[in-house]
């Protein structure tokens, strides 16, 4: 069930752009988030993924853009790994769910 509810939230996120500009220009959406690299080689993993979901993905994942009381409070992470780490997200291959708390998820990830 929480691996559904992730997956919505990523396919609702990976939408955002879509909705917000008429044409996404590609350079706005770069500049949200964190970079996202046009060399395979930076993300082998997520370059399986569609352009809308890699830039979902850089999106969310800079911390600077989260409140420390939102980040001290999140237990639960989305990890793109080759090595099986938490629970699998069924519809994206390589993503895990881990239950972790902020403090250390910041120093394995």
């Amino acid at each position: 069930m929480r691996a559904a509810a992730i997956v919505s939230i990523l396919i609702m996120a990976s939408l955002t752009p879509i909705i917000a500009y008429a044409e996404p220009i590609e350079s706005d959406l770069q500049k949200l988030g964190a970079p996202l690299s046009d060399d395979w080689g930076d993300a082998p993993i997520t370059y399986g993924f569609s352009p809308s979901v890699r830039n979902a993905f850089a999106r969310v994942s800079d911390l600077s853009q989260y409140s420390a009381s939102q980040l001290e409070t999140a237990n639960q992470w989305v990890v793109v790994s080759k090595i099986p780490v938490g629970q699998p997200v069924e519809a994206l291959e390589n993503v895990w769910i881990v239950d972790i708390d902020y403090e250390t998820a910041i120093e394995l990830f």
